[in-house]
């Protein structure tokens, strides 16, 4: 079971609890330990009084901590890889595994998504790994997906790539092969952007036109009235 949230469900115990969760994948800029001490003052002794609990629950050494800012604009899915390794190499706790970091909006749900087509690709689960199927069923399961145009994008090459062996590609290979990728689909947005933008300028220029000639002719009858009133 994958479960998605903020980087404040990592120290919600009740729901760690519940849930039963064994595992944690971290997709933020800080630790749990520094979220602890970076979070608002008042809240900071209740998220350092419960950190000893996560900790007995989801020991260091089943967390996967991924630095990424808010902000971050680098590539996403090459991290993926990672993650899904991770989950892969506790096969027990990636059934009960929290996937977590920030508002739990874009970096978290991606990589969950991510995760689960690698997953479902090699068990041979053909009918169930495309991009569109996890995505709906993620959206489904949360209520909302939050995902930005970009993240959607990296998903989209992670779909095609997903039939090669990346657990063995180097790393700077796979990293090219995703930059390359993601270009191609950058080309293809930017051309798809100006067609856009040249289609609205050609729309607005036929409006323009056709309320001069509208003007032209209203002006022209007025003044034949005129002419026949005088």
């Amino acid at each position: 079971m994958v479960k998605i949230g903020p980087l404040g469900a990592a120290f919600d115990l009740d729901a760690l609890q519940k849930n039963k969760i064994t595992a944690m994948v971290t997709v933020d800029k800080h630790r749990l330990e520094e979220a602890a001490d970076m979070w608002e003052a008042r809240w900071k002794p209740v998220l350092k009084e419960a950190l000893p609990r996560v900790r007995q629950l989801v020991p260091a050494s089943r967390e996967i901590f991924i630095y990424t800012p808010d902000e971050c604009t680098e590539l996403q899915a090459v991290y993926w890889d990672d993650i899904c390794n991770f989950l892969d190499e506790h096969p027990a706790a990636s059934r009960r595994v929290l996937i977590h970091g920030g508002g739990g909006h874009n970096r978290a749900p991606a990589a969950a998504i991510a995760y689960l087509m690698r997953k479902r690709a090699r068990e041979g689960d053909t009918k169930r790994k495309g991009l569109d199927v996890v995505f709906d069923e993620v959206a489904r399961a949360r209520g909302n997906m939050p995902v930005t145009k970009e993240l959607k994008a990296e998903l989209k090459v992670w779909e095609k790539l997903l039939d090669d062996p990346l657990d063995r590609d180097p790393k700077a290979a796979f990293v090219q092969k995703m930059k390359s990728a993601r270009s191609d689909y950058q080309v293809a947005r930017h051309k798809a952007n100006e067609n856009g933008r040249r289609s609205r300028a050609e729309k607005k220029a036929r409006a323009e036109k056709k309320a001069r000639a509208e003007k032209k002719a209203r002006a022209l009858k007025e003044a034949q009235s005129e002419k026949e009133a005088g």
